[in-house]
């Protein structure tokens, strides 16, 4: 029995609080939007009106009665012009308001509100009702001013939204149609409970509930708010979490048992709803936060796409000259257009030097570029690492020779036979001991090669400019290029270890280096399984 009895309280209990959280889940989705901070505006002075409206009819004394009915009119006015400055900024996030606006609309909206709370309005109560609530009030002068603007204001946001709607396309307009069904579902309650029942069939029941009636619209319109935002679920969880919480509270509340656990229990729903509130906004930063950082990430990638395309098709041309250039030194200076003079033969040598080395570091920033998107294809087969091994020493042997550089190799006898690439495995080995050669002013270069059980090592040791702690940090890093490194290697891309990580681990190896410091050697490591 008690709970029909307070099922007006209820209904009006749950609306409030359903409205003051869709409010700022709205507001919270997007602070800058001028369309969500005045559906905020708008729900706030729907629950503080709601409540009014409902203390009105349920309150015993007379005098309150009649301030309450004052404060009423007072915040309709301000309803009616949230409703329809709603309409007028929907969908925009942004607007610019006219001075006539800013300096004569609102100061008219609030004088009206401020006029309704004085004798000019409401004058003096009339008639009581057994209840004790005040049934006829003797209006004033300026209830014509309280009553045209409010008139005013409702016509003008449903003319502002019906036009809207017939210019609208695509999205906007389905948009403007689910508020429109909003306002049609709200004033036809409104009609019915709010003016037919009391007018024509004398029940005045009603009247408290008409925050009740208003919600369907707040509700329509903050679908039509966040619809194409697409309601993250998390967010619509934590909103229905509070919003569950709230109303338990709220039952808890009405049916409390003396005046301190009513104020003890009203508190807790007030501090409950807050709390609520704050973690819906919580909650919805979180959710933004992971958008962007999901859109900066598929911005990057998108970058990091076109920039490799930049550097294919700036290589490709580049590497296409080079070539070209490098073809024509090479048939210069085989013989095939005459004889030369020392002098340009030298210089013919040496343009076909740096038009290979130009080729080479043309080729390996591709290589590189290729490894780093994944497009590298690789083909397995059964490789003789040994056989590897041995035609690279023997290859920079000439080369280790000029510098006064001695190359000791430890190789077994036998083969050594593993699953990979042969000429990406090739790179890896000449990368290495090219680079020894490379850093190593003088002193001793040592390869070794050897097998234990299922795993091949295949290592470089030199005595060559060594690696710094801060350098070893980057070293296999794309463009990882050390100190030390620069000053012996003007020519070094910073590109050939980062390749040589990303052969070895396209293997199932991994390669690391080992070095005491600047001067004092460092060692390459590359350990591969035997599959």
């Amino acid at each position: 029995m008690d709970i029909l009895i307070n099922l007006d309280l209820i209904s009006v209990g749950i609306t409030l609080a359903a409205t003051v959280i869709i409010g700022f889940t709205i507001f919270f989705s997007n602070k800058e939007s001028v369309t969500n901070r005045t559906f905020l505006y708008f729900t706030l002075i729907t629950a503080a009106w709601g409540i009014l409206n409902y203390l009105y009819y349920n309150t015993g004394n007379a005098l309150t009665s009649f301030w309450i009915i004052r404060f009423v009119i007072f915040l309709a006015v301000w309803h009616a012009f949230t409703f329809f400055q709603l309409m007028y900024v929907f969908p925009r996030e942004n607007v610019h308001f006219s001075k006539k606006y800013k300096y004569f609309l609102v100061p008219v909206v609030a004088i009206t509100s401020i006029v309704n709370l004085t004798p000019l309005v409401f004058r003096r109560i009339q008639e009581v009702s057994e209840t004790g609530t005040v049934s006829k009030i003797e209006n004033g002068p300026a209830i014509s001013l309280f009553g045209t603007l409010i008139i005013a204001f409702i016509l003008s946001a449903i003319y502002t939204l019906i036009k809207k709607t017939i210019h609208a396309k695509n999205e906007d307009k389905s948009r403007l149609k689910t508020i429109l069904w909003g306002v049609l579902i709200t004033f036809t309650l409104i009609l019915i409970f709010n003016f037919t029942l009391p007018a024509i069939f004398n029940n005045p029941a009603f009247i408290p509930l008409s925050s009740v009636f208003i919600f369907p619209f707040i509700v329509f319109t903050s679908l039509a708010i966040y619809r194409y935002n697409l309601f993250n679920i998390k967010v619509a969880s934590t909103a229905f979490l509070v919003l569950a919480l709230t109303i338990t509270i709220l039952f808890e509340t009405i049916f409390a048992n003396g005046f301190t656990e009513t104020l003890f229990k009203s508190s807790e729903f007030l501090l409950v709803t807050i709390i609520g509130i704050l973690l819906v906004r919580s909650v919805l930063k979180e959710v933004h936060q992971r958008e962007q950082i999901q859109k900066l990430a598929s911005e990057l990638e998108i970058a990091n796409r076109e920039q490799q395309n930049l550097i294919h098709f700036i290589t490709h041309q580049i590497k296409g000259f080079f070539t070209k250039s490098r073809n024509i030194f090479a048939e210069l200076t085989g013989g095939g257009y005459g004889d030369f003079t020392r002098e340009a033969e030298i210089m013919l040598e040496e343009g076909f030097k740096s038009d290979t080395k130009a080729v080479e570091t043309v080729q390996e920033i591709l290589n590189a570029t290729n490894f780093r998107s994944g497009t590298v294809e690789y083909k397995k087969e059964q490789v003789d690492l040994r056989e590897i091994v041995q035609e690279n020493i023997a290859k920079q042997k000439p080369i280790a020779g000029k510098k006064g550089l001695t190359i000791v190799s430890n190789i077994p006898e036998h083969g050594i036979s593993i699953t990979g690439d042969k000429s990406l495995l090739e790179h890896v080995v000449n990368n290495l001991i090219d680079n020894s050669v490379k850093y190593t002013p003088s002193g001793t270069i040592e390869v070794s090669l050897s097998q234990d059980k299922n795993i091949v090592r295949f290592s470089v040791k030199d005595t060559g400019v060594g690696i710094t702690k801060e350098d070893m940090k980057k070293l296999f890093s794309q463009g990882g290029r050390g100190k030390n490194s620069v000053k012996v290697n003007v020519n070094s891309t910073g590109y050939g270890l980062f390749i040589v990580k990303n052969i070895v681990e396209k293997h199932g190896g991994k390669v690391w280096a080992e070095s005491e410091g600047t001067g004092k050697g460092s060692k390459f490591i590359v350990e591969l399984p035997i599959k």
